[in-house]
């Protein structure tokens, strides 16, 4: 369950108050760099890398269609979803981040093998097409962390993930996660979530999410 301390905003893919939407962008930034610096264990790319990006590099990743960012609040700080819709999104310090990519629509066919669960041989049976959708670049500033933010970031991506595919008509969604085998904390709280262990591979960079490249991976899994 959710702590009622946590609070997640969907960040906007535009903004019609320019200002606004510039600051968004440098927030988004130096959230996401602060992230390489600390844990640089945890993702493929590095701060070295993503610190040289053009500023047009990271308004397009809020742009992207098929990327949703997710940003989360202790609400000692921001106390309720309404305040975050007057730009307290713009005041306030962010202590949690997860990007939900995707919808992809895949169809159920023998050539979709390389990762099969127990969950989803059940859903062959329902559904001929399933929208897939990865989580992805989580991060938790140390102080937030056990606080719930992680688990509501989750949950947050999953009903978005959730309501997509039942607008589209879909009844079927496949989450993914890849986490690095280390990252054992991760891993107990994608599994408290519903997720399950699905492979374990050491990085050839084949097979691998292009994301955890370079790291032993864990993929993990759920259906809805």
């Amino acid at each position: 369950m959710t702590s009622a301390r946590s609070i997640v905003s969907l960040l906007p893919k535009t903004c019609a108050d320019k200002d606004a939407w510039n600051k968004i962008i440098s927030q988004h930034k130096e959230f996401r760099l602060q992230s390489l610096i600390i844990a640089p264990h945890a993702y493929s790319s590095s701060y070295e890398c993503e610190s040289r990006f053009e500023w047009n590099v990271w308004e397009n990743r809020l742009k992207n269609p098929d990327a949703s960012t997710f940003v989360a609040f202790d609400s000692k700080v921001a106390q309720s979803a309404e305040e975050l819709k007057q730009h307290k999104l713009l005041e306030q310090s962010w202590s949690g981040m997860l990007v939900l990519v995707g919808p992809s629509e895949r169809a159920m066919t023998s050539d979709y093998s390389t990762s099969i669960s127990t969950e989803r041989k059940q859903h062959d049976y329902v559904c001929n097409t399933f929208f897939d959708f990865r989580l992805n670049a989580m991060f938790i500033i140390s102080e937030a962390r056990r606080s719930g933010l992680g688990m509501a970031l989750i949950e947050a991506a999953i009903a978005h993930g959730k309501t997509t595919s039942e607008d589209r008509g879909i009844t079927s969604t496949r989450f993914t996660a890849f986490v690095n085998r280390e990252n054992h904390a991760a891993i107990c709280l994608y599994q408290k979530a519903g997720f399950k262990v699905i492979t374990e591979k050491e990085d050839t960079g084949v097979g691998v999410d292009r994301y955890a490249r370079g790291k032993p991976t864990t993929l993990m899994e759920m259906w809805i």
